[in-house]
C-alpha cells in the first residue's frame, strides 16, 4: 500500500529565507566565539609550514577531509580543440585572436 501527503504549511514569507525550515542547521550558532578561535589556533599550529623559499603554507580549515582535485589538463586540451575547430569552420577564429591580443 503506498500512501502519498501532500502536506502543506502555511508560511511567513521570512521562513522561506531560513535554513533551518529545510532541516538545515549551522553548525557555527552551536559553537561561541573562543571555541572557534582555539580551534582555529590548534588547526593553525598543526598545519603550518615554513618553506625554503621563505613562504608560509596553512592547509585551509573547511577543506581538511576533502581529496586531491583528479588532474583535468587532457580534457581541457580536447575542449580546446574542440572549440578552436568550431571558430575556424565559422570563420570566427581571427575575431577571436584578435580580441585576446588586444588585452
Amino acid at each position: 500500500m503506498t500512501v502519498t501527503s501532500l502536506f502543506v504549511k502555511e508560511a511567513e514569507i521570512a521562513d522561506l529565507w531560513r535554513l533551518d525550515v529545510l532541516g538545515i542547521k549551522d553548525t557555527m550558532e552551536k559553537k561561541s566565539k573562543q571555541e572557534i578561535d582555539l580551534k582555529t589556533k590548534e588547526h593553525f599550529k598543526e598545519t603550518v609550514k615554513f618553506h625554503q623559499d621563505n613562504r608560509y603554507e596553512v592547509c585551509l580549515s573547511w577543506a581538511d577531509d576533502s581529496s586531491p582535485l583528479p588532474d583535468n589538463f587532457d580534457l581541457a586540451k580536447k575542449r580546446l580543440k574542440v572549440t578552436t575547430e568550431k571558430l575556424l569552420s565559422r570563420n570566427l577564429y581571427d575575431k577571436y585572436e584578435n580580441v585576446f591580443q588586444e588585452t
